[in-house]
């Protein structure tokens, strides 16, 4: 039975040399994608920490997310955008590894998009809870992605644009799943200042109302 051997490609990833498949023509799962699992540690240990507002939120945002995403491609795709461009901001300006590390970002930015598009055609009880956690990760994504591309203003304005677009399309879907999400582990995303929103009137609690000087 012949073996192939394995080699790291540009991007980490170890493969196969040869298209060659083990006796009972299956493809061989001792194949490993380096650079996707390190992405994925980086978001679990270290992204998902500077999402959260408190430990509550931090365990939603690094296993249930996580779990969720197992099932949901554009939601995995969404984690490893954020870890890669998380991974960037830390490198050094001059470091290879951060454009790399936007390249694998935008890659996976795009792939998760792609695939929302393709795969959800509507909002029900059955991907609701997929769908906000994805709007919740591509926002943080969105604002990263405007400063990263801050030496390039049409880049720059094009994310900024999209910040708007993403804003205003989240109120429509926490609307219909708000009260469903409140009561699940989904929750404790929320930052305890805008619990009290009410989505159907638009009131806000008086704390968080803006006072003119």
């Amino acid at each position: 039975m012949p073996v192939a051997s394995l080699t790291p490609t540009s991007t980490g990833a170890i493969v196969p040399e040869s298209n060659d498949i083990p006796h009972g023509g299956s493809p061989d799962i001792t194949n490993l994608n380096i650079t996707q699992l390190r992405l994925l540690h980086h978001y679990t240990t270290v992204t998902a920490k500077t999402l959260a507002h408190d430990s509550a939120a931090e365990v939603v945002f690094s296993t249930h997310l996580v779990n969720t995403a197992f099932s949901y491609p554009f939601l995995l795709h969404a984690i490893l955008a954020l870890g890669a461009l998380h991974l960037s901001r830390l490198e050094g300006p001059s470091s290879s590894m951060r454009t790399e590390y936007v390249s694998l970002a935008d890659q996976h930015h795009d792939a998760a998009l792609n695939d929302f598009r393709a795969r959800v055609l509507d909002i029900d009880d059955t991907n609701w809870k997929a769908v906000l956690m994805f709007a919740g990760a591509l926002f943080p994504y969105s604002c990263t992605a405007s400063v990263t591309a801050s030496n390039d203003l049409e880049l720059a304005f094009g994310n900024f644009l999209s910040n708007l677009v993403l804003t205003r399309r989240v109120r429509p879907m926490v609307t219909g799943f708000y009260q469903e999400m409140m009561s699940s582990k989904l929750g404790a995303m929320i930052p305890f200042d805008v619990r009290g929103v009410n989505w159907e009137t638009k009131e806000v609690p008086v704390e968080t109302e803006y006072v003119d000087p």
